[in-house]
Protein backbone atom coordinates (compact mmCIF):
# COMPACT_ATOMS: atom_id res chain seq x y z
CA UNK A 1 0.00 0.00 0.00
CA UNK A 2 1.09 3.45 -0.20
CA UNK A 3 0.60 6.39 1.54
CA UNK A 4 -0.64 9.71 -0.56
CA UNK A 5 -1.36 13.09 0.85
CA UNK A 6 -4.60 15.19 -0.68
CA UNK A 7 -4.77 18.94 -0.17
CA UNK A 8 -8.47 19.83 -0.89
CA UNK A 9 -7.71 23.65 -0.66
CA UNK A 10 -5.65 23.23 -3.70
CA UNK A 11 -7.36 20.47 -5.29
CA UNK A 12 -3.60 18.41 -5.69
CA UNK A 13 -2.22 14.85 -4.66
CA UNK A 14 1.10 14.47 -3.22
CA UNK A 15 3.49 11.63 -5.49
CA UNK A 16 4.00 8.43 -3.30
CA UNK A 17 5.30 9.10 0.12
CA UNK A 18 5.91 5.95 1.88
CA UNK A 19 4.94 2.50 0.89
CA UNK A 20 3.69 -0.09 3.40
CA UNK A 21 3.69 -4.15 3.21
CA UNK A 22 -0.11 -4.89 3.62
CA UNK A 23 1.16 -8.34 5.35
CA UNK A 24 1.64 -6.34 7.79
CA UNK A 25 -2.11 -5.90 8.39
CA UNK A 26 -3.55 -8.74 10.21
CA UNK A 27 -7.29 -9.38 11.32
CA UNK A 28 -6.90 -7.77 14.42
CA UNK A 29 -4.45 -4.99 13.21
CA UNK A 30 -6.04 -1.37 12.90
CA UNK A 31 -3.65 1.56 11.42
CA UNK A 32 -4.34 5.17 11.50
CA UNK A 33 -2.53 7.93 10.25
CA UNK A 34 -1.98 11.46 11.46
CA UNK A 35 -0.78 14.57 10.45
CA UNK A 36 1.72 16.78 13.41
CA UNK A 37 3.79 19.33 13.78
CA UNK A 38 7.00 18.75 15.43
CA UNK A 39 8.10 21.98 17.44
CA UNK A 40 11.70 20.62 17.72
CA UNK A 41 12.34 20.17 13.99
CA UNK A 42 9.77 22.50 13.12
CA UNK A 43 8.41 20.45 10.20
CA UNK A 44 5.56 18.46 9.50
CA UNK A 45 5.32 15.08 9.67
CA UNK A 46 2.93 12.52 9.04
CA UNK A 47 2.89 9.63 12.14
CA UNK A 48 1.49 5.54 11.30
CA UNK A 49 -0.35 4.06 14.28
CA UNK A 50 -0.67 0.56 14.71
CA UNK A 51 -3.47 -0.76 16.96
CA UNK A 52 -2.89 -4.89 18.00
CA UNK A 53 -5.63 -5.33 19.39
CA UNK A 54 -4.85 -9.09 19.89
CA UNK A 55 -2.29 -7.84 22.15
CA UNK A 56 -4.43 -4.43 23.11
CA UNK A 57 -1.21 -2.54 22.25
CA UNK A 58 -0.52 0.41 20.42
CA UNK A 59 2.84 0.92 18.04
CA UNK A 60 3.68 4.56 16.41
CA UNK A 61 6.01 5.16 13.21
CA UNK A 62 7.20 8.78 11.94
Amino acid sequence: MWFRSWNPAIRKMSQKLVYFWDGVLGLYLSVKFAFVYDNLSQTYKIVMLLLDEAENITRGEF
